[in-house]
């Protein structure tokens, strides 16, 4: 079964399974201390990740996809997302290619889920910072090229060749959801091996509106080879990460000692 953590080559479509991956992630080298708990993040070199959440009292309380790519994409993140299903949980809202700390100015807003976001649990926003975007796929179509692309668009609306709909922002849900249909051109393109289980995914970094993202995608939905110099359209989730360090808010002596 097709989902975000066969996307980056972890088979994980039971309970079982489920809990296998945590047993594999839940080692001492890989635990982060965080204020609410701990993180274990397993980290394969193919680029592949999971983040295992575990609360103060012991108890696993979520798992969270992401892999660490070369996209870069430079935002105002100027709010957090509640995530109600764990307080190890988190997402920011944001603009790409933001006009300074102008709130409501950029290209388009959007969210994207953080697996790590307890790391930064004071951070100050609005704030200006690069970030690295993954996009798990949903669903995709594939493109020979810019000419093929435009003459199978047979719809009113015509989609530009790079172009980025956060989709999460709209629709009945209260929260926000860190999802966006988004078209592109190929850059880059690989059979990733996850050396953790064996298994074989897609990895492209694709050129769209508003900077690169890092695209990986489970095999079974590929009806064709993905090329560079392709036009890749899909909808996707979005988790992503901080590059660099970015500003928290400086804590007082009495918060330092009593939070």
């Amino acid at each position: 079964m097709v989902n975000h953590m066969t996307s980056i080559g972890f088979n994980v479509s039971n309970e079982q399974e489920f809990d296998e991956a945590i047993q594999l992630a839940c080692t001492e080298n890989n635990r982060i201390q965080v204020k609410d708990g701990y993180y274990f993040a397993l980290k394969d070199i193919s680029g592949s990740e999971l983040w295992v959440q575990v609360n103060k009292k012991n108890e696993c309380i979520g798992m969270n996809p992401h892999f660490s790519g070369k996209s870069n994409m430079y935002t105002l993140l100027n709010a957090s997302v509640n995530r109600p299903d764990s307080i190890l949980d988190g997402a920011l809202h944001a603009w790409a290619e933001p006009e300074g700390t102008i709130e409501q100015s950029g290209l388009y807003p959007f969210v994207f889920d953080l697996p790590n976001s307890n790391l930064y649990p004071d951070i100050v926003l609005p704030q200006l910072l690069h970030i690295q975007l993954a996009a798990f796929t949903h669903e995709l179509n594939v493109y020979q090229n810019e000419e093929d692309y435009f003459a199978k668009q047979d719809g009113e609306v015509k989609f530009a060749a790079q172009s980025f709909i956060p989709t999460g922002l709209f629709g009945d849900s209260e929260v926000a959801q860190a999802t966006a249909m988004f078209t592109g051109n190929v850059l880059e393109t690989k059979r990733m091996q996850n050396t953790i289980t064996g298994e074989f995914f897609n990895w492209s970094l694709i050129e769209t509106l508003g900077g690169t993202i890092d695209m990986v995608t489970d095999e079974q939905l590929l009806l064709q080879p993905i090329e560079v110099g392709n036009i890749v359209k899909g909808s996707f989730w979005l988790s992503g990460t901080l590059i660099g360090t970015p500003e928290l808010a400086k804590k007082s002596l009495f918060q330092r000692l009593f939070k």
